[in-house]
């Protein structure tokens, strides 16, 4: 989920979980806010941008809504898998911190002053991060102990969404412009160490599996709430077997995987309501989130909007204050109001028309070259004996 999504309606925010006991101050108003992350035990964190390139990071409690002011000028956080840090972005420098607020590290990224870190991604085990750098324009991988990190995408542009592999040696991002559709943004994949960088898709918002090498992502849908999608889809790391699994209702927002890879959970909007479904990773179809199905699904990774128990999909509401909005369930109308079970995805045809070149060379250049062999072959013929 990209930080800085809210900034097309005024405000870019990040959010996070992990209010220490007795830390918050009661009846803090909450600054707007957008796009909460779970901590590892259920707790809460998030980072404002309120005007300019000033940011603070906030804890919340989600149950009593009461925060507080965590660090100052600071960008997207995300939680170390076992929570006991926190990497946050922001403008020109990558901050490590304590969930009590303290400050463990604050340095740039291989000169990235004056310019936008990313939201950080950490690696499975908790010992390397992966973060975009708009100095670099490209996506970065280090530990935090080494002074300068690999870079591991070669072309300049604007990543985001960094997933990582389950076992640690891929990483699978966005590349493009957001703007007002997905369909300019591509979805590449890279090893670790930074060799066989490849674009695979187009789309956004990729998860990768926790048991296979299969990745989800939303395709192709207009960021306008009134306007439908393209659907969530599934796609290997090499490009192939792209499958559309259901095309819910709304703009995705989010998405998740089950604990045995066998099911996505993706997160909608749709006029101002968010709801949740759940769709099978072997099939088309898809239905409403059922009570404490999320729990049952859980672990749950992916995006960190979502809680890894399965508590529910956190997100930030401005109905007069800001406040946490938790939902562990889909929408309370019946299915015929949103033509449940059909999956809504688009023929195969089109599938395929949508596919981008994942060749070495242009797509242009490849059909050049099959003309002049066609070329060849008929002058061959038309040639007298």
């Amino acid at each position: 989920m990209r930080w800085y999504r809210g900034a097309r309606m005024g405000v870019a925010v990040i959010a996070g979980l992990a209010a220490t006991a007795g830390s918050c101050v009661a009846g803090t108003k909450l600054p707007p806010g957008d796009y909460p992350s779970w901590s590892p035990d259920g707790r809460v964190l998030f980072v404002s941008i309120a005007a300019g390139d000033l940011a603070d990071a906030w804890l919340v409690d989600p149950k009593t809504q009461i925060g507080r002011k965590l660090i100052a000028d600071a960008g997207p956080g995300r939680f170390s898998p076992n929570g006991d840090r926190i990497a946050l972005g922001g403008y020109d420098r990558l901050t490590i911190a304590k969930p009590d607020g303290e400050i463990v590290l604050r340095r740039q990224v291989n000169g990235s002053a004056q310019a936008r870190v990313g939201t950080p991604a950490w690696s499975p085990d908790g010992r390397r991060l992966a973060v975009y750098t708009g100095a670099s324009g490209a996506i970065l991988v280090g530990r935090l102990d080494e002074r300068r990190w690999r870079r591991v995408t070669r072309k300049i542009g604007e990543y985001d969404n960094v997933s990582w592999s389950s076992d640690g040696r891929q990483l699978v991002y966005t590349r493009g412009i957001y703007q007002f559709t997905r369909d300019s943004l591509n979805l590449g994949v890279v090893n670790a160490d930074g060799s066989a960088d490849r674009i695979i898709a187009k789309g956004d918002l990729p998860v990768w599996s926790p048991k296979e090498d299969l990745i989800a992502y939303a395709a192709l849908v207009s960021y306008s709430a009134d306007v439908g999608g393209r659907g969530v889809y599934v796609v290997r790391s090499n490009g192939r077997g792209r499958r559309c699994l259901a095309n819910p209702p709304g703009v995705e927002l989010a998405l998740a995987w089950s604990g045995d890879g066998q099911r996505v959970v993706i997160a909608t909007e749709r006029r101002g309501a968010v709801a949740l479904y759940v769709a099978n990773a072997e099939r088309q179809g898809f239905r409403p989130v059922r009570k404490g199905e999320l729990a049952r699904l859980a672990p749950l990774t992916g995006d960190a909007a979502f809680a890894r128990d399965g508590s529910g999909f956190a997100h930030l509401r401005g109905d007069g204050k800001t406040h946490v909005e938790v939902i562990a369930d889909g929408p309370p109308l019946p299915s015929t109001a949103y033509g449940i079970p059909r999956a809504g995805c688009p023929s195969a045809s089109a599938v395929a028309a949508e596919l981008p070149n994942t060749g070495s060379e242009p797509g242009w250049a490849a059909a050049a070259g099959a003309l002049v062999l066609l070329s060849g072959i008929a002058l061959r013929l038309l040639a007298p004996n």
